[in-house]
């Protein structure tokens, strides 16, 4: 899906790619950063799982996103350049997911500072429903008629 964002995204200039359309982050590509904040940030929590996953080791070097609308990147070719590094590392991270660690629980910090503990597999879950939903809004975006480029 995010190789089909790319190819009708690239379609469009800067000024359509940062122009708010009412979305949760405002634009086309704010939506698309916020999903690599997301993931970064979720990906980063469950570096600290008991299991010590090998895959996300290089995520836990990365800058640790302190909001959800913070930009980590500013245009699109930025953009393909991080998403294809996280889904590799969610691929690896999958395979690498026994039962005995959906069982677990994952204790984590929020970006507001509140501590939390809740089940590993329930984590997962939303982890992976989070970006279900701003890909929806993202592709309502970018298919919309009256301004997509054919």
């Amino acid at each position: 899906m995010n190789s089909r964002f790319y190819r009708v995204a690239q379609k469009l200039d800067a000024e359509e790619l940062v122009q708010d359309r009412g979305a949760f982050f405002g634009s086309i590509l704010e939506t698309l950063n916020h999903l690599i904040v997301a993931d970064t940030i979720w990906l980063q929590r469950m570096a600290q799982h008991p299991s010590q996953f090998p895959s996300l080791r290089i995520v836990s070097d990365w800058l640790k996103p302190g909001a959800l609308n913070q930009i980590l990147v500013s245009d699109l070719p930025g953009w393909l350049e991080r998403r294809g590094k996280l889904d590799q590392i969610i691929k690896q991270f999958v395979s690498e997911i026994t039962s005995a660690d959906l069982e677990s629980f994952l204790s984590y910090t929020t970006t507001e500072g509140t501590l939390n503990r809740k089940p590993f597999k329930n984590i997962l879950l939303h982890f992976f429903n989070h970006q279900t939903h701003h890909r929806g809004q993202i592709s309502t975006l970018l298919f919309r008629r009256e301004w997509m480029l054919v």
